[in-house]
């Protein structure tokens, strides 16, 4: 848990600047006029190199903080220490960024080629982005811990997600839904008048009746997943109250404002589609090397003076950062945001 405090402290005080370089002018194009908190994506590719270019240079080989970290002296040698680290890690990424494409399509596929198989609804699903789960972890807690906390928010939080529908992509919605439900059902009503339709006609070329009733199904199934239901009832301060006390995550901008469609962007951005954050993991084989280049490295003298003033020595623990302490004299509560 020590690097991992360090890492939940880190994402809490907004220290690391994850967003892609741009130019000034495409800035208030993609992140908005807000674009200093905007755009920040974090990746488990990202995740794996901060691990690396952070924790590995923070703690020795025993998993304890090095001391050369708490002296003023070596600041600006440990400073440029870390610049190079992201640089170095930045070239490697880009150096291997076919190897790591290839990679993340194969771990991909197995990972949730059965899920989706069993369940093809589960491909509209969403789930908490690796920068949310940084954002909504607290201090010392276990991993299996915060997995269940964070299941159990599921129900809640898909719920809110739907109180704010887009009215145009769900009337395409159902009309895709309509569309490929209706061929379904031809398809069946075809295979019930004759029987070997659906293992010997061949609709396309080497594609019989029983594969496109897979496929539409398939679809249907995604899209019906993806629609919002009629009879919902529209509460969503209620309900992103009842998520709070899961994630435990509500920034003071959100205070009263709950009920907000600015809130409902925002918590969707943390709360994202699983398909778009399977495309996040790919596109971000390509901007990870510029954000280790650019955006990274002038993170680089508030990380170290983080790691110099909020490191604290504990009798029989040894180093640890000071947040996990709940020292909330000298730090408040961290967690409000």
């Amino acid at each position: 848990m020590r690097q991992e405090n360090y890492l939940i402290a880190l994402f809490n005080k907004d220290m690391l600047d994850l967003r892609v370089p741009l130019p000034h002018t495409l800035k208030s194009l993609f992140y908005g006029d807000n674009g200093e908190s905007s755009g920040k994506t974090l990746t488990r590719v990202l995740e794996w190199n901060l691990r690396f270019c952070l924790m590995e240079y923070l703690f020795d080989q025993r998993g304890r903080v090095r001391k050369v970290f708490l002296k003023n002296k070596n600041r600006a040698v440990l400073i440029e220490g870390l610049r190079r680290r992201f640089i170095f890690m930045g070239i490697l990424n880009a150096i291997f960024a076919p190897f790591i494409v290839l990679y993340m399509i194969m771990y991909s596929f197995f990972r949730y080629f059965e899920e989706y198989h069993k369940n093809p609804s589960s491909i509209g699903g969403r789930r908490y982005t690796p920068y949310a789960q940084w954002k909504f972890r607290e201090f010392n807690e276990l991993s299996h811990l915060f997995t269940r906390r964070l299941n159990e928010s599921y129900p809640l939080a898909s719920m809110y997600i739907g109180q704010f529908p887009n009215e145009k992509m769900t009337i395409i919605m159902r009309f895709a839904a309509f569309i490929a439900g209706s061929f379904a059902a031809v398809l069946v009503l075809a295979s019930v008048i004759d029987p070997d339709l659906v293992l010997h006609f061949e609709i396309t070329p080497h594609r019989t009746v029983l594969f496109y009733l897979g496929v539409f199904g398939s679809i249907l199934a995604a899209l019906r997943a993806m629609i919002p239901e009629d009879n919902s009832v529209f509460d969503p301060e209620l309900l992103m109250t009842e998520v709070i006390q899961y994630t435990h995550y509500m920034p003071d901008e959100w205070k009263g404002q709950l009920h907000s469609k600015r809130v409902h962007q925002e918590f969707g951005t943390l709360f994202a589609m699983k398909i778009f954050i399977f495309l996040q993991e790919i596109v971000s084989i390509v901007t990870t090397p510029f954000v280790l280049w650019f955006s990274l490295p002038p993170c680089a003298p508030a990380i170290i003076d983080f790691f110099h003033d909020f490191t604290v020595w504990v009798p029989g623990r040894g180093y640890v950062c000071s947040f996990a302490e709940f020292d909330f004299k000298r730090h408040g509560n961290v967690k409000v945001s």
